[in-house]
This record gives structure tokens, C-alpha cells and sequence, in this order.
């Protein structure tokens, strides 16, 4: 009787064991399912004790799922949506079943199409009247350059047409215009090349003549700022080449520095510009500066 009865104690906390096992494993997976992960590491190191199965691989993708959450949640807080929305997705390609990383997911989505800009068409117009939506600031910052903050919608190739009005001092002051083309190179939103810049200007006189002309030629890498007050942006060009006066057949290096406000489609800009040029006249070698201050705009395509 003694024997029977202890059988029968042996058999009951064996039972009772393997019932505690899979009630421990059960919890841990809804508790993964749920998002819930520390409760989920807790319950797989519970039943990997009790029943002696290895659930290292199960522990550490709990482990890896809250780290990246908690890193999400960090991006998120300052309001870096797509970097959050990133590690919101390797949460879910590990645990599609997180509703939390759901729904944070989602608000990303919304975050990042409420910060892109908006094209105003007659369609979203009159939709906007129906619907009585208040104007959209940023229908306003389309007519600028694109934010790179925003968007990384942008031209790698421009060309453009540039004109100017100023004043070269050679050994007086002149009053020149100049006529100007350019093929620029965009890296990024914030950085170009100026491949090639192709220039010429003309001293305004009674008789005008070409023949007193400066032809130019540069290169040279051309930088924007992000948008500040208004969604106004800056640029800054510095350029080198080389420049040529036919009336004197004399030609020599040449520099320029451009500062302005960039639009979508044209630019406005304050400009110097330095001349050296060296020939020779009457069997007499000659050397001498040039310098050229002026306001420049440019329409770009």
C-alpha cells in the first residue's frame, strides 16, 4: 500500500510539473505576441528551468525586439520619424503581431506625409473649399528650393542663364553687364558643382565694341544652407578659372565669390569677381588686377 501510494505521489507531481511547464511556455509566447517582452524573457527562462529545453533563441529574440523598441521610441520622441519608422519595422519583421510597434508605425506614416510638400493643384484647391481646410504652409515652401529635411526630391542636373549688372575697376571704375551659362552638378540637397561656367562682359560705352569684352571661364562647388526664417534658404558659390581680354589679347587666372537666396527656379545673388591678366604691347609685357562687384540673378532649368 505504501508503494502504491507513493506511485501514485511520484506520477501526480510529475503531472503537475509538465502542466506547469506548458502553462509556462504559453504565457511567454502571449506575452511576445502582445509585445510584452520582459514578461515573455521571464516566462521562457521559467520554462527553459522546469523542462530543461534550450530557449536561448527565443530569449534573445524577445531581448533583440525590446532594444529596438526602446531605440524606436528614443527617434520617435525627437520627432526623427523615419529613423523611428525603421526600427518600428524590424520590430514587426520579427513579431508581426506587436501592436504597439503598429501603431507607432503608423503615426510615423502620418508624420512623415504631413511634413512632405504638398503640390497645390486646381483638384486640391477646390477639395480644400469643400472640405473647408485651413491653407497649407507648405504649398508656400514649394516655390523654394525643396527642404532637404523634408524631401530628398531633387534635380542632380541644372542648367542656367545668368545676368548681372556691375561695376569693374581696371584703372577706373566701368559699368559692365554680363551674360553668363552654366551646367551644375547636384550631390546633394546641400551640395553642387558648378561643372561649367561660361561668361562674358561687356564695358557700356557710346560705341560699344566686343573687342574690349572679358571673357571667362570657370569651375567650382556651389553650397545651399537648410531653410531658416520663412523656409528662406542661402547659397554660397566659390569658383576658379580662367579669363581672356581680346582688345588686349591678355588672359590670366580668375576668381569669383557668389552669395544669394535660391528659389525653385531662379536665384538672386551679390557676386565678386578678380581678374589677373598679363599680355604684351608695343614689345612691352604688362601685368594687372581686375576686380568686379555686382548683382547677379539667374534662371535655372
Amino acid at each position: 500500500m505504501k508503494k502504491v501510494l507513493l506511485l501514485t505521489l511520484f506520477l501526480f507531481g510529475c503531472l503537475l510539473a509538465k502542466a506547469q511547464d506548458v502553462d509556462y511556455l504559453k504565457e511567454a509566447n502571449d506575452c511576445f505576441e502582445k509585445g510584452d517582452y520582459e514578461c515573455a524573457k521571464k516566462n521562457y527562462n521559467l520554462y527553459q528551468i522546469w523542462n530543461g529545453n534550450d530557449m536561448s533563441a527565443e530569449i534573445q529574440k524577445a531581448d533583440e525586439c525590446l532594444r529596438t523598441l526602446n531605440l524606436a521610441d528614443d527617434y520617435f520622441k525627437e520627432s526623427e520619424y523615419q529613423r523611428a519608422r525603421d526600427f518600428y519595422k524590424i520590430v514587426l519583421e520579427i513579431n508581426p503581431q506587436d501592436p504597439y510597434a503598429k501603431k507607432q508605425y503608423d503615426e510615423c506614416e502620418v508624420q512623415i506625409q504631413a511634413a512632405a510638400p504638398q503640390t497645390i493643384t486646381s483638384d486640391s484647391i477646390q477639395t480644400a473649399k469643400t472640405e473647408h481646410a485651413p491653407e497649407s504652409k507648405s504649398s508656400h515652401s514649394n516655390l523654394l528650393l525643396t527642404d532637404p529635411s523634408s524631401n530628398n526630391d531633387f534635380k542632380k542636373n541644372l542648367f542656367g542663364v545668368d545676368l548681372g549688372i556691375g561695376a569693374r575697376k581696371v584703372n577706373e571704375w566701368g559699368t559692365f553687364p554680363e551674360l553668363g551659362f552654366r551646367w551644375m552638378h547636384n550631390f546633394t540637397p546641400y551640395f553642387g558643382w558648378d561643372v561649367v561656367n561660361l561668361k562674358i562682359q561687356a564695358l557700356i560705352k557710346k560705341e560699344p565694341s566686343f573687342d574690349e569684352c572679358l571673357l571667362q571661364g570657370m569651375t567650382g562647388l556651389r553650397v545651399f544652407s537648410p531653410a531658416f526664417m520663412n523656409n528662406i534658404k542661402g547659397y554660397g558659390s566659390l569658383k576658379a578659372g580662367y579669363g581672356y581680354q581680346p582688345h588686349l589679347k591678355a588672359s590670366g587666372f580668375a576668381y569669383e565669390l557668389e552669395i544669394g537666396v535660391p528659389f525653385k527656379n531662379f536665384t538672386a545673388g551679390l557676386v565678386f569677381n578678380a581678374q589677373k591678366l598679363k599680355g604684351e604691347r608695343d614689345n612691352l609685357d604688362f601685368n594687372f588686377n581686375s576686380a568686379y562687384i555686382g548683382l547677379r540673378v539667374g534662371i535655372t532649368f
